[in-house]
């Protein structure tokens, strides 16, 4: 405990001296520090890049949305290649949350923009979708339901032609898959010829979107 006293000490004095180590950024970005707002967090922006996970974590509440950091975690989003973002995808979007300043939502935007970057558009999306809801039912909105379906529109918006059309089977196909269990329950206590009927039924549609996709 003396020793992280002492290193948050040490960087707050010696700041400067501190900017090409990433691992001791946190040590000046103590709650204290912050709400203070210290002459030295202006070096923050000088700061070396930080791992993807730390950058996402910095918009987090404890951070007190300072203008400053949150400058910070987004250019160290942005020095970041989009399709690896696709490891941190459920993150990214659990980022929005604390997205106070819109700086996360501009940045999936403008990362899955590109040709290369069709994947992940199609991972954020989806992700997104699965979001919206917090029961298995859909009856219960997220309170970040309206924002998910803001950038899932500006996402959707840069998709033309076969991209487009590739992307609208894709999910009707997922969104097929997804309602299986709702569209089973008015079946469980049919009897077992109803069932078979329902079942190749919905197994042949399922197919048919599935080998489109293919």
């Amino acid at each position: 405990m003396q020793i992280k006293v002492e290193l948050r000490e040490l960087v707050k004095t010696k700041t400067l001296a501190a900017v090409n180590i990433p691992e001791a950024l946190h040590f000046l970005l103590t709650e204290e520090n912050l709400k203070s707002d210290i002459p030295q967090l202006k070096f923050v922006l000088l700061w070396k890049a930080v791992p993807p996970m730390s950058a996402l974590h910095l918009f987090q509440t404890k951070y007190l949305n300072h203008p400053i950091v949150v400058q910070y975690a987004h250019r160290v989003l942005l020095e970041f290649p989009a399709e690896n973002l696709l490891f941190y995808t459920p993150q990214v979007v659990q980022t929005l949350r604390h997205d106070k300043r819109g700086l996360v939502a501009r940045f999936i935007i403008n990362a899955a923009k590109s040709k290369s970057s069709q994947l992940l558009a199609h991972q954020l999306i989806w992700n997104m979708r699965a979001n919206m809801y917090l029961d298995a039912e859909s009856t219960k909105e997220d309170v970040l339901k309206p924002v998910l379906e803001q950038i899932i529109q500006a996402l959707m918006n840069n998709f033309e032609g076969e991209d487009k059309k590739y992307f609208d089977e894709e999910f009707e196909f997922f969104r097929l898959v997804t309602g299986i269990s709702g569209s089973l329950k008015p079946f469980i206590k049919k009897p077992k010829e109803e069932k078979k009927v329902f079942l190749r039924f919905f197994s042949s549609s399922s197919l048919f979107f599935f080998f489109r996709l293919i």
